[in-house]
């Protein structure tokens, strides 16, 4: 009993997800669709801690303008790279990006590929959403999890929990820091610190997500923004939606009016 999900559910369940099934109740085949998001290789910086483009004088708009089409092109590093390369990245990622970005969908994304079974050994995902969290009887961060393995069928699973914990087998994903209301978001960051530095949790991998709010700042974390999709993203992104069946509104053809207009 290697994850805390029944796998003939847990999976499905994490395949079909995204936008798409939130807005229209469909799912989307993560296999299919999704689009690898790529990250700020160096580490983000809060606007409002560096000086604003419109205070330097000279600029005009169309500056600005050709100044953020380079600023698109600063060097990526995909997500699990990231993760992967804990001697420049360590195993705690802040992942900063704007609504829509695709942070919510790429800790799905993250858990879903840990259930794909290929032979190799693979992290425990536990994806915790923060709002739910905060709302929730939960005590702890622990507890939250106690309670994630029992409404997936493994109940009573505290001794499992801290001894996979303690052997570093977790990948714990935090979405949506921002969305916490702003007088909780202390205690939330007091309580995420003290368990991702807990000196026995040391070797699992932490990610936690947030739009780019002032407090969204974690200690020993290091924080990496959320990149544009390529012009190549884009128009995969794009492709992957097509349906040539009779009566779809989108298209070979439609598909290439959309790309031609973005």
């Amino acid at each position: 009993r290697g994850f805390f999900y029944v796998p003939a559910i847990g999976e499905r369940k994490l395949k079909e997800v995204g936008l798409t099934q939130q807005l229209l109740g469909e799912g989307v085949d993560m296999e299919r669709n999704y689009i690898q998001i790529q990250l700020s290789k160096e580490e983000y910086k809060h606007p409002e801690t560096i000086p604003s483009i419109a205070s330097i004088s000279g600029f005009q708009q169309e500056s600005k303008i050709l100044l953020g089409k380079e600023m698109s092109k600063e060097e990526r590093i995909k997500v699990h790279e990231a993760l992967t390369d804990e001697e420049n990245y360590g195993n705690r990622i802040a992942i900063i990006g704007d609504p829509g970005a695709g942070k919510t969908t790429l800790l799905q994304y993250l858990a879903y590929q840990c259930t794909k079974q290929e032979g190799i050994i693979k992290p425990i995902p536990a994806l915790i959403t923060l709002t739910a969290y905060v709302k929730s009887e939960a005590k702890s961060i622990l507890s939250c999890l106690e309670t994630l393995f029992e409404e997936n069928s493994f109940p009573k699973a505290k001794d499992y929990i801290e001894q996979q914990l303690k052997a570093g087998k977790f990948l714990i994903l935090f979405d949506g820091f921002d969305e916490v209301e702003i007088d909780k978001r202390t205690e939330l960051k007091r309580q995420i610190k003290a368990f991702a530095n807990h000196p026995a949790y040391l070797q699992n991998k932490f990610v936690i997500t947030s739009r780019p709010v002032r407090d969204a700042v974690f200690e020993n974390f290091r924080h990496l923004e959320v990149m544009p999709l390529t012009p190549q993203q884009r128009r995969m992104f794009l492709e992957s939606k097509i349906d040539n069946h009779p009566g779809s509104d989108f298209n070979d053809k439609r598909c290439a009016e959309l790309s031609k207009a973005i």
